[in-house]
């Protein structure tokens, strides 16, 4: 299967439950670098996290800095871990920059 595969039954249906979205990784520029403003939570951040209203992103500043400037876009994880392969960016981190700290 490829990337741009339309999701299956199970998936669309337990996507829908929890008022979540999927989206296609072509796109992924306009999903996770964008400013728009925020869409209310879905049902999984209200019961999960008890995020009642929308989470305002704003920039960390880390693309200030030109060493650092391409984590502010979409990387992958590598490495042998739970998450590798997964989509990341700091460009919404909460970026210390005299301790040079990214926390997400």
């Amino acid at each position: 299967g490829g990337s741009d595969e339309n999701p299956s039954g199970l998936q669309s249906c337990m996507a829908a439950c929890c008022c979540l979205e999927i989206k296609q990784p072509r796109f992924v520029n306009e999903w996770m670098l964008s400013t728009k403003e925020p869409k209310a939570p879905s049902l999984f951040q209200r019961l999960c996290f008890c995020q009642c209203g929308p989470s305002v992103r704003k920039p960390s500043g880390i693309e200030a800095v030109p060493q650092l400037r391409g984590l502010a876009g979409v990387t992958v994880q590598a490495g042998d871990h739970s998450t590798a392969g997964t989509l990341q960016t700091l460009k919404w981190a909460n970026w210390d920059p005299v301790k040079r700290q990214a926390d997400l």
